[in-house]
């Protein structure tokens, strides 16, 4: 990394807040499984996508707000991770020490297409670059530094490669990024995703099967136990499973 240059940091699914009419509607903190699940059911009509979305935005009034701070558990969506105040922490201690120039965390819409955030991504960051380019002589050929937390780091990588954003970066940096998907994706839209305790469970698989970015981190590696060996999702006939 050079001083000058601007410190990108992507979380990774579900990993930042969410709102709506200036409310958080998805924000699980500290702590308890069922608290996290009962904060997405209760906003599951809200944060519910259409069928055949694709790479658009629904216009449902939803944003993104802030990195996801502390230990949050995602209810059986994905693993639990801890939050990124540490690493927004660390990070912004490198810039008070002149390591580098800034630092730029970038919240989105988890639930969307990573073909959609990246154009978003591009909105945001070339004008940011550009005004700091331009705040001082120093910083006139200042580049990018991409910091990306798993789904986060496929988001970066289409923009580096189908936006432009390869001639401005500088590093590209993932932890934990499935470049080639993840099996458990597959195990999720297809039985279904229903978390919590007996009666007090919520059933999440219609939220689940709704969302573009699930779908793309479907496994592109033969994971498919068929007649003896594995096969793609391209090969074999797999139920619940919208292939468009």
């Amino acid at each position: 990394m050079v001083g000058t240059d601007l410190v990108v940091v992507l979380p990774g699914i579900m990993g930042s807040t969410l709102r709506k009419d200036h409310k958080l509607v998805w924000a699980p903190s500290a702590g308890a499984v069922l608290e996290a699940v009962f904060t997405l059911g209760r906003h599951l009509t809200t944060l519910g996508l259409s069928a055949g979305l694709g790479d658009a935005h629904p216009q449902d009034g939803v944003e993104p707000g802030d990195l996801m701070p502390d230990l949050h558990v995602i209810p059986g969506i994905w693993t639990p991770i801890k939050g990124y105040d540490h690493l927004l922490r660390r990070l912004r201690a490198l810039q008070r020490s002149g390591a580098i120039g800034a630092v730029l965390p970038v919240a989105y819409d988890w639930r969307l297409s990573n073909r959609y955030n990246a154009t978003r991504l591009a909105s945001i960051i070339h004008p940011r670059l550009e005004r700091w380019r331009a705040s001082s002589p120093q910083r006139a050929h200042a580049q990018l530094v991409f910091v990306c937390h798993s789904m986060g780091g496929l988001i970066a990588r289409w923009y580096l490669e189908k936006h432009g954003g390869a001639e401005l970066t500088r590093t590209l940096i993932t932890l934990g990024t499935p470049y080639r998907g993840a099996a458990k994706t597959v195990e999720q839209l297809v039985n279904g995703v229903r978390k919590g305790l007996g009666p007090l469970s919520v059933d999440l698989t219609t939220f689940a099967r709704g969302l573009p970015s699930l779908h793309q981190l479907l496994p592109s590696y033969a994971c498919i136990d068929h007649g003896g060996s594995l096969h793609h999702l391209s090969e074999v006939a797999v139920p619940e499973l919208d292939t468009a």
